[in-house]
């Protein structure tokens, strides 16, 4: 059925026929006016005024023709305009006198008929312009009873702005084919115009005179949506055609002119800069191009292209075109370099590039290269494995975008079918005229995407369906690339797996020649391995458990670049696959620790020796050592009857299994093992050193309440572990005997939070490289121990744990992948005697070490706290000696301090400070319970942290104050003094560190300064630290201040941050007389 366009005519027609002489019957909606009879004839005069169409010409030129039907003669008069002026004119010709209603039709020559209020217009492919761009082709009817009429335009218009007077024709194409050309109806007097016949998707029109004139050019179009906008081609009087587009979607509405804008001016085109053939495979072709001789990437990328891949020298057939805007940031500030896709193997193509600027005089192209694809030589369904059968050659080329990170070239993907990141249909590569930002997403050359997730729709029904994946304890780390593959993503490596190996003969152990090329990915390891596996593929193309065989490895070329290897693969049987990845074992590095990627392309697998019996080979072992127990695994080795383990040259064990256990290892101690793989006739003996980790008390800072351990990270040889550091499960146990018995304090690596980072995690307070948070060592603090006392320590990781949130009740639940490990053996220790300063110049000394709850800043670690929301009560049992905690411990870090509103449990409010005077700070706490210990009396502002061993003044104006000074070495006069201790800067934000220590007097009413202390910036990198790269030094400062000091004074140290957020750690404080 066809769309019906109403259109609205301006209530002036309907004025003049009210204002008649000769006395009509008023029309009758739904029906037509009666038509008189008789055939007198006269001469007819018509004054018309065109209706406006806004941004188009629709202006009267004189000598055009229209028709007019009377309803009394057999056909429709012809009449001629004369005296036109704009919209209006004069149209003249013959009439029926007996006639009192007339039918306008224009053009004449577009009109294919008129009876009865109804007309048929053709709007021709081919059209011509007025000279001054009017159309005279856009048709307009009116009926009247007057000798005026309104006539009202009846089809859509496309407006072109012409730059120059040379151009002679223009062409206009939509892109996606809707046709705008054809025939239309229109019911005068219902005002409705339908589409009958749509006839083609371009229209040419040309100018009255030789060339147009600078200005607009009207074109008459038929109704439609045009989604994809529209081609325009201008051919100048000397040969030479410009083409513009305009890209979007657009409605074609009756009346209404859509405005696309200028085109381009037709240019000769001259050969003014090289483009460089960079790179081929059997698929692809990637080339550069510069108009500043390679000399300046900014401008070059500053510069619009368009750039093509033509069938011919001459570069008439095309193959495929992109345009690509000013400026565009996928460049990468690089010389102009992309990858064209999804080409003909073994096929010539000629490139060439055109700057898009049409202000210069000629129009600046590349040099046309000549290029070629390589020969393909693709097996995918190899039916024999004898020796020399090729039975799998895969050169990738069904892939087809993103950027080549290899060649570091810009690439593509094709819209609409990818959207938010994932591809829902296989659109194929593109092709065609002016692929554009809207037609296409172009990609850097780092992009990519999943393979087998996102761009699961490129797989389907392709070779690769039947290829897998192995992924490293995450999924999908296969990435596609343009005609070939990325593997690994996110520190973890991704494996690619050829299909089922099913051409090898059956109950036979073929050796096969494994030859691919690889890539290194920017600065990644390079150790790789290719091994025989088998194990069932799920329909995500993953291979969650693969039994390996041997690993053969190969190092790739350090060298950015592509470069071919060749490995021999042992006694794969059929049915087994080969996989291509990564080498976690080579490297040493941890699951998530580190990027380990890899390029690669153009695997071939061929049958070199087809054997009855295996050889067997080497066993591969891997050794994970704990402290005091450790487990060597391999794979099995095929044909292997069984396998004989050796320890230190001992032999050990005889077994079948594939795996080794041990306990009651020494810890920090070298081991050698050795496994032996044999059968009736062979055997194969591999070995491997491990070392046992360690335990080890830490001294940086001591106190008589606190004892520090730090261990070697279990994880590191336990993938998976998160870049963030998580997953790091231990449980830390202190014992009053050699024999672990009595437990006094036992916790877990548990932050007290809800969070998913336990406390080994990461912190922005130990610094940051490259903007990420540097991770915590392994090391604890522990608390609440008794001074001048033996203890033993020791440490194990465990696989899992429930814990309740001390402050919520829900349970917080932790694993490591390292799973549970033997304890390791004890650590003896004893904590020091109390320090105590009773000298007979002593005034005041205070060590701190009665706060032995939080971080322990004076060794860089966590601390142990009882995991309570309630702390008032803990206080009591936790420095009772003969009393341990023995509820649930948290392990804080250094970032978690805040919610310690009271000094946990020591402080409580008070209104007056010294001597009952009111308070002369806002802030402020009393020190003086019976669980204050060395600080009892002591003053502290509210955000003033109990640290281990130590105080932490964590804010501006945060204070610690000694109890009124009221010493026998004092007196009312003052007296001189020296006060030393010593202190630590910490702050994660290093471009505004700005910080102080003041110190402060103060008596019954008021206080004086004494000395301010500029903090240095307590970095490892100093004064070049920034907030993306520092590291924090924890390092002890040391203070010495000569101060006069009255009897009943008290001495404050504030803490004077200007900018950030900045800590002062305070310890060792102490006054002496001088």
């Amino acid at each position: 059925m066809n769309k019906v366009y109403r259109y609205i005519v301006a209530a002036l027609s309907s004025a003049a026929l009210c204002a008649c002489v000769k006395v009509v019957d008023a029309p009758v909606p739904n029906e037509r006016p009666d038509r008189p009879e008789g055939p007198a004839i006269v001469d007819g005069v018509f004054e018309v005024t065109r209706m406006a169409m806004t941004n188009a010409n629709v202006n009267w030129i004189d000598g055009c023709e229209a028709l007019v039907s009377d309803g009394i003669q057999e056909t429709p008069a012809t009449y001629v305009s004369e005296g036109s002026k704009g919209l209006k004119t004069v149209l003249k010709g013959e009439l029926s006198s007996k006639a009192d209603l007339f039918y306008i039709a224009y053009p004449a020559s577009g009109c294919k008929s008129l009876a009865d209020g109804f007309a048929t217009f053709e709007i021709p492919a081919e059209q011509t312009a007025g000279p001054q761009g009017e159309s005279l082709c856009l048709p307009a009817t009116a009926f009247t009873a007057l000798p005026k009429a309104n006539a009202v335009n009846n089809a859509a218009a496309i407006v072109l702005n012409i730059p120059a007077d040379n151009i002679r024709s223009l062409k206009v194409s939509t892109a996606n084919g809707e046709q705008i050309t054809g025939t239309i109806d229109v019911d005068i007097y219902a005002k409705e115009v339908s589409v009958k016949e749509s006839v083609s998707s371009s229209v040419t029109v040309k100018p009255s005179g030789e060339n147009f004139q600078p200005g607009t050019v009207t074109i008459a179009v038929v109704p439609a949506t045009v989604s994809g906008g529209f081609k325009v081609e201008a051919e100048s009087s000397d040969g030479q055609v410009s083409t513009s587009w305009f890209r979007g979607e657009y409605e074609l509405e009756v009346a209404r002119a859509l405005v696309l804008g200028e085109v381009n001016r037709p240019l000769a085109e001259e050969v003014a800069f090289e483009a460089r053939a960079e790179g081929q495979t059997s698929s692809t072709l990637t080339v550069s191009w510069s108009p500043s001789n390679y000399s300046d990437a900014a401008a070059d990328v500053a510069i619009p292209y368009s750039f093509a891949l033509y069938k011919d020298a001459a570069c008439q057939d095309l193959h495929v075109q992109f345009y690509t805007p000013a400026s565009l940031s996928n460049w990468e500030k690089r010389h102009p370099k992309f990858i064209f896709t999804g080409l003909e193997p073994n096929t010539s193509y000629w490139f060439k590039a055109v700057r898009e600027d049409y202000s210069a005089e000629t129009l600046q192209t590349s040099n046309v290269l000549e290029l070629k694809t390589l020969e393909s030589k693709v097996v995918a369904d190899a039916t024999s494995g004898n020796e020399g059968d090729i039975i799998l050659s895969e050169d990738f080329s069904e892939l087809l975008w993103f950027g080549d990170g290899v060649g570091q070239a810009m690439g593509y993907i094709n819209v609409p079918a990818f959207r938010d990141a994932i591809l829902t249909t296989n659109p194929g590569p593109a092709l065609g005229e002016a692929n554009d930002e809207s037609r296409v997403t172009f990609t850097s050359y780092g992009n990519e995407s999943r393979l087998y997730s996102k761009m699961a729709a490129a797989v389907s029904g392709t070779r690769l369906a039947k290829w897998g994946q192995i992924n490293e304890g995450s999924s999908n780390l296969v990435c596609l690339r343009p005609g070939y593959l990325k593997l690994g993503a996110e520190s973890r490596i991704g494996t690619i797996v050829t299909p089922e190996l099913n051409s090898l003969q059956e109950g036979k152990y073929s050796d096969l020649e494994v030859t691919f090329k690889a890539a290194r990915y920017e600065s990644d390891p390079l150790e790789a391995r290719v091994v025989a596996v088998s194990g069932e593929m799920d329909e995500s193309n993953t291979i969650a458990s693969p039994a390996y065989g041997k690993s053969y490895r190969f190092k790739i070329n350090e060298q950015a670049g592509w470069n071919e290897y060749t490995l021999v693969i042992k006694s794969v049987q059929k049915g087994q696959r080969i996989a291509i990845g990564m080498d976690r074992e080579a490297n040493g590095s941890t699951a998530g620790a580190k990027q380990m990627r890899m390029y690669i392309d153009d695997v071939t697998i061929k049958v070199v020796q087809v054997n009855d019996n295996p050889e067997l080979t080497e066993p591969e072992l891997s050794a994970k050592a704990r402290f005091t127990d450790a487990t060597i695994k391999w794979n099995p080795v095929t044909g292997a009857e069984g396998y004989k383990i050796s320890l230190n040259g001992a032999q050990v064990a005889t077994q079948t299994e594939t795996s080794y256990y041990m306990t009651d290892l020494d810890m920090n101690t070298d081991y050698t093992l050795k496994v032996e793989a044999y059968d009736r006739t062979q055997s194969a003996v591999s070995e491997v050193k491990f070392k046992t980790k360690n335990v080890r008390q830490v001294k940086l800072t001591e106190s008589c309440r606190k004892a520090s351990f730090e261990w070697d990270a279990l994880e590191a040889d336990y993938p998976p572990l998160d870049q963030n550091g998580n997953k790091r499960l231990y449980q830390m146990e202190v014992y009053t005997d050699a024999e672990c018995a009595n437990c006094v304090i036992s916790c877990y690596s548990y932050n007290g939070y809800a969070s998913t980072n336990t406390t080994f995690a990461n912190s922005s307070w130990l610094g940051k490289s490259g903007g990420a948070n540097l991770k915590y060592n392994t090391r604890i603090t522990v608390g609440g121990l008794q001074p001048a006392t033996n203890y033993w320590f020791r440490v194990r990781s465990l696989e899992h744990v429930k814990i309740t949130h001390h402050s919520t009740g829900g349970d917080k639940e932790m694993s490591n992948p390292a799973g549970t490990s033997e304890w390791s053996t004890p650590i003896a220790f004893t904590t020091p005697v109390r320090h105590v300063e009773n000298g007979d110049d002593v005034v005041a000394f205070c060590s701190f070490d009665d706060l032995c709850v939080h971080a322990d800043y004076g060794n860089a670690c966590p601390g142990i706290t009882p995991g309570i929301g309630n702390r008032g009560g803990v206080a009591e049992a936790w420095n009772n000696g003969a009393n341990y905690w023995t509820g649930n411990y948290c392990t804080y870090e250094l970032a978690i301090t805040g919610h310690e509103t009271k000094t946990w449990g020591f402080a409580n409010d008070c209104s007056s400070y010294v001597n009952g005077v009111a308070k002369p700070i806002e802030r402020k706490l009393y020190i003086g319970n019976k669980y204050s210990g060395d600080m009892d009396g002591w003053y502290v502002d509210q955000v003033a942290r109990p640290a281990m061993g130590a105080i932490l003044l964590d804010a501006n104006n945060a204070f610690v104050a000694t109890p009124a000074l009221n010493s026998a070495l004092l007196s009312e006069e003052g007296r001189d003094c020296v006060l030393t201790f010593r202190y630590m800067g910490i702050s994660n934000n290093p471009e505004n560190y700005n910080q102080h220590l003041a110190i402060r007097v103060y008596d019954s009413s008021s206080y004086r300064d004494v000395k301010t202390i500029d903090l240095a910036k307590p970095y490892l990198e100093g004064s070049a630290a920034k907030n993306s790269d520092f590291t924090q030094l924890f390092d002890w400062n040391y203070a010495s201040i000569e101060l006069n000091i009255k009897k009943g004074e008290s001495v404050m140290i504030l803490n004077q941050t200007g900018s950030g957020a900045s800590r002062i750690v305070i310890d060792e404080f102490k006054i002496v007389t001088k």
